[in-house]
């Protein structure tokens, strides 16, 4: 194993399940408080759990019918990916509307996990253009 396999190996079974269940249960104290106050911010944390949501469903079952997913036409395969694409932007986007909104309380925590969040996005981007050449 090489160093830069152990790496990967520690930033996919430590850090990242690490990173994820802290920035849900962060995630879910946001909703929470947002929910239960009046505004837009409600109706854009709605639409952003749905988005979400189907973003989800949309990889699970990518990933529980990969064969299926070898066999569909290639017009379907590139209209999914495009839509996929654009929940990933629309994900960010309301992302850096969190961060916006918890500024003033708790700029530590939303500074660590926006520095954690892009560094996972483009370590991400870097590993798909890997797998595709």
């Amino acid at each position: 194993m090489t160093r830069k396999d152990f790496i990967i190996n520690i930033i996919d079974k430590v850090i990242k399940p690490i990173f994820y269940l802290s920035f849900f249960i962060y995630l879910i104290f946001f909703f929470k408080n947002t929910i239960f106050s009046n505004g837009i911010e409600r109706l854009i944390v709605i639409t952003l759990l749905i988005l979400t949501g189907s973003l989800i469903i949309s990889n699970v079952l990518r990933n529980l019918f990969k064969s299926l997913w070898n066999k569909t036409p290639k017009k379907l395969k590139s209209i999914l990916i495009f839509f996929q694409k654009i929940f990933n932007y629309i994900t960010i986007i309301f992302f850096i509307y969190i961060i916006y909104n918890s500024w003033e309380k708790e700029k530590g925590t939303i500074i660590f996990f926006g520095v954690i969040f892009l560094l996972q996005y483009f370590i991400e981007q870097q590993r798909k253009k890997t797998e595709n050449t």
